[in-house]
């Protein structure tokens, strides 16, 4: 933790997973578009740190209330549930009117934020939105946003997974292995070929579509 210029910020180290010429080119272009980006419902990236390869640090803004949304959804599901299995999944606890409308904020933080990434020309694409991805902060690092409860959701790590070994990355919990970032994405980039496949607007919505099953998904 410390400090950019006069704002809040973390240092996340991370391991690249490919370092060809190619990659590393294409990682630091990716790095510089995405510190052009000014959105709130977005966590902001600084820059990044220059160590010896293939580590990279990677400085991202951040407030000592951030939680990620799956910290938030465990006190409501079994840890991972229901996407470890929708069978065993047991709730903790159900939403009241008030939690409901947080969601409902939340979920509403979460569409405008990848609007913005999609609407951008060309487009972004996060490639790995989970609940691990999207960050619950208070209201006032989201402009006028935020709930009844004065939280707001703001995306992390956009478009970075790619290049970056999946454990690596570190929003402020627990991060999801292979075998549990799977369940987020689309099918058609689920299977066994070890073609390179590729990746479409698409692709984020039905990892979209999965982070708000999370949030409303009824009692198990």
């Amino acid at each position: 933790k410390g400090r950019y210029k006069e704002n809040l910020a973390i240092i996340k180290e991370a391991r690249l997973s490919n370092m060809s010429s190619e990659v590393l080119r294409d990682f630091h272009l990716e790095t510089a578009i995405l510190r052009c980006l000014n959105h709130q419902n977005i966590v902001r990236l600084y820059g990044l740190v220059e160590i010896p390869p293939p580590y990279v640090r990677i400085v991202t803004e951040y407030n000592e209330r951030n939680i990620t949304l799956r910290s938030h959804l465990e006190k409501y599901h079994s840890p991972l549930s229901p996407l470890h299995d929708v069978a065993a999944t047991t709730t903790v606890a159900s939403l009241n009117q008030k939690e409901l409308i947080q969601h409902l904020t939340f979920a509403i933080d979460i569409c405008r934020g990848m609007q913005y990434l999609h609407g951008i020309i060309p487009p972004i694409t996060h490639r790995s939105l989970t609940s691990f991805s999207v960050i619950i902060t208070p209201s006032n690092s989201c402009g006028d946003g935020g709930g009844e409860e004065g939280f707001c959701a703001k995306i992390a790590d956009a478009s970075l997974a790619r290049y970056l070994e999946v454990t690596a990355l570190d929003s402020g919990g627990k991060v999801p292995g292979e075998e549990e970032s799977w369940r987020w994405r689309a099918p058609e980039l689920t299977t066994d070929s070890t073609e390179i496949k590729p990746f479409f607007l698409s692709s984020d919505v039905y990892s979209f579509a999965m982070v708000m099953w999370e949030l409303f998904s009824p009692p198990g």
